[in-house]
């Protein structure tokens, strides 16, 4: 500033010397003619407008539905949010993994049921009983080519309850993949949507709380 202001030099001239744009010497040099020497600290680079920011209001309402367990597309839903803004916040504030949102210690109170022919075949007969009693009959089932699948017992209990048995084609990950979406998206917002301490606690209503990965067609009689 005392090369231009007092020594007469050029703006370009102190610019060069001193290793920075002609842009930035005139923005200094404006700083310093208005605000002093306090003018050329350093000062943040964050713009002073963010419309993207939300308010503490906001924030806390995120965290609040989080809490219950709300996914981030309905918590952007809820809240007129981008996704990107929200998982920012979120992951700021410890709360981007369901995990992080539960009170209690988390346990593994499901039990996993093997895949042996015979308890798939029992599987699909329970499947077959509980859709007739709500008016649902299956007409098709699409499994995977396990060896629980591909048993003599499952494919007797097909063929008695006339069931035709479709197998998905090897090696194509799509098929197994939109199956085991559907499982995720039910345990999180509908069997965990909350979470419970024991498996004696309820259940969410809906009459029966089996989930398998077989894809089960079904039509009306």
């Amino acid at each position: 500033m005392n090369r231009v202001l007092h020594e007469g030099w050029r703006v370009a001239q102190a610019t060069q010397v001193a290793g920075v744009s002609l842009r930035i010497g005139y923005k200094w040099l404006a700083r310093f003619k208005t605000e002093g020497e306090t003018g050329l600290a350093d000062r943040s680079s964050r713009p002073r407008p963010s419309p993207a920011s939300c308010d503490p209001a906001q924030r806390e309402r995120f965290q609040a539905l989080r809490r219950q367990r709300w996914t981030f597309r309905q918590i952007a839903a809820d809240s007129g949010r981008s996704l990107a803004t929200l998982s920012r916040y979120l992951r700021r504030d410890g709360l981007s993994r369901l995990v992080s949102c539960c009170t209690w210690t988390p346990r593994n109170w499901a039990r996993s049921t093997d895949e042996v022919g015979t308890s798939c075949a029992q599987f699909l007969r329970e499947a077959v009983a509980y859709y007739a009693g709500l008016g649902v009959w299956i007409d098709r089932v699409v499994t995977d080519n396990g060896s629980g699948y591909v048993s003599k017992a499952f494919k007797a209990t097909g063929a008695a309850f006339g069931v035709r048995h479709i197998h998905t084609r090897p090696y194509t990950p799509k098929t197994n993949g939109k199956a085991e979406r559907f499982v995720q998206t039910s345990l999180r917002e509908w069997a965990y949507a909350q979470p419970y301490e024991s498996s004696a606690q309820p259940r969410p209503p809906c009459g029966h709380s089996s989930i398998d990965t077989t894809g089960i067609g079904h039509t009306q009689p």
